[in-house]
């Protein structure tokens, strides 16, 4: 059997001649358990958006900057966690906006980092080479954690996210959309709310332990299969 990231992977391998019964997609899951109890006794603050992973081309974090540049809303600030060859450009691109920059952090300093945004933002794009994200176990941490989700709708983050209910999906490098987006989660209480009990629910189906348990099965199922006759041609 041949595992995949996202349904995408899967229809190229199809294309390529992979037998469809026996190609399946079995994407990361995360560690809710240990997301959530980090974030336990932590504030959440006002206006704050967090953003988490590599800093090179595929994340996006480049059209967050100018994105955040559009916000409406007048009190905000950003979080970058990660590290990687375009922090230096980044860094020049947010002089003189409310953004930090953290690095790299652990686990337990993501989930109250986490905690404390009202809104996480995955803005990935297609790099030049053509690289994209499959689906970002960081997402999947927020989601955990129980976030308001905006996020480019790439294959595999459209897997994970249900656009307005788990999360709000905008056009991959349109910054105009994704402003209007977060502003939207920022601004509305009630949205974020359902947004945040909508991606925690949809977290149960990527925990660790609920893609373990489809891991069995399908190596159960492959097992199974090995024992049967082959059939003449």
């Amino acid at each position: 059997a041949v595992t995949t990231m996202n349904r995408e992977m899967r229809a190229r391998l199809l294309e390529l001649g992979a037998p469809p019964d026996r190609t399946h997609v079995l994407a990361p899951g995360t560690d809710a358990r240990t997301i959530r109890a980090a974030g336990i006794g932590v504030d959440t603050v006002r206006g704050r958006i967090l953003v988490a992973g590599r800093l090179v081309e595929k994340k996006g974090f480049h059209v967050l900057l100018e994105a955040v540049r559009r916000l409406r809303t007048s009190s905000w600030s950003l979080d970058v966690i990660g590290d990687g060859p375009w922090r230096d450009r980044l860094e020049a691109a947010a002089e003189g906006l409310p953004v930090r920059f953290l690095g790299q952090v652990g686990r337990q300093d993501l989930g109250r980092a986490l905690r404390e945004a009202e809104v996480f933002v995955v803005p990935s794009v297609t790099a030049a080479s053509g690289d994209q994200d499959g689906v970002p176990i960081v997402l999947l941490d927020a989601m955990a954690a129980g976030r308001a989700i905006v996020a480019s709708r790439l294959a595999g983050i459209d897997e994970a996210v249900e656009d307005g209910r788990s999360g709000v999906l905008v056009t991959p490098g349109d910054t105009a959309e994704l402003a209007r987006a977060i502003d939207g989660v920022l601004s509305g209480e009630a949205l974020r709310s359902a947004l945040e009990e909508g991606a925690s629910l949809r977290a149960e189906d990527w925990s660790v332990d609920a893609l373990g348990a489809r891991f069995v099965e399908l190596i159960q199922s492959a097992a199974e299969a090995s024992k049967r006759p082959l059939q003449p041609c």
